[in-house]
């Protein structure tokens, strides 16, 4: 058996809106899934599933009474799915704007969030050869999402690195990964 230091997510598409996360020895899956797109929102619900392997990191979704799995975390974007709407984990739910705040300086290319462990995170913009690089407040490296044609030879994939430490925040890395990505996306 391979043991990897820390969880490689590839992403083979790279939309904001409707991919995959799959770890490269099938420990963890997340889904992004776009269930609603109409002009006024868009809705986009994140769901974990764990691999084939007995040791998952996480159980997946526990079906609700009418037998369907409810997300880890919704993403609901305001007007025409280009505006910051909510971000929503269990019943928790906040604006987007408030969730990933800027960071110093007024540039949305850095922004922090408080993790469901207490902790502060900070999302930053092309570091290291990274497009985005991922840090808490003492400093140290959480996570990277670079874009490569490395992976998948002819196609253009991501991978997320997250060091083992941090997966059981996978879903919020995620999520504020995708919120960054859309507010830079869309210039916002």
């Amino acid at each position: 058996m391979t043991f990897v230091d820390g969880f490689y997510l590839i992403d083979e598409t790279g939309s904001l809106t409707n991919t995959q996360f799959r770890d490269v020895e099938d420990r963890l899956t997340v889904r992004l899934d776009c269930t609603m797109n109409r002009p006024e929102r868009a809705v986009v619900m994140l769901t974990v599933s764990g691999g084939t392997e007995s040791h998952l990191v996480s159980a997946p979704g526990q079906p609700d009474f009418h037998g369907t799995i409810a997300p880890d975390a919704v993403l609901d974007y305001g007007a025409k799915g280009i505006a910051l709407g909510s971000v929503q984990f269990g019943r928790n739910c906040m604006l987007m704007e408030k969730y990933l705040r800027r960071s110093g300086s007024s540039s949305s290319h850095c922004r922090k969030f408080i993790g469901s462990d207490g902790m502060e995170y900070k999302w930053q913009a092309g570091t290291d050869g990274h497009e985005w690089s991922l840090t808490n407040a003492a400093g140290y490296h959480v996570a990277d999402y670079t874009r490569s044609d490395v992976l998948i030879p002819g196609r253009r994939t991501s991978c997320l690195s997250i060091c083992g430490t941090w997966i059981h925040l996978s879903v919020e890395i995620i999520a504020s990964l995708t919120i960054m990505r859309h507010i830079t996306h869309y210039r916002l």
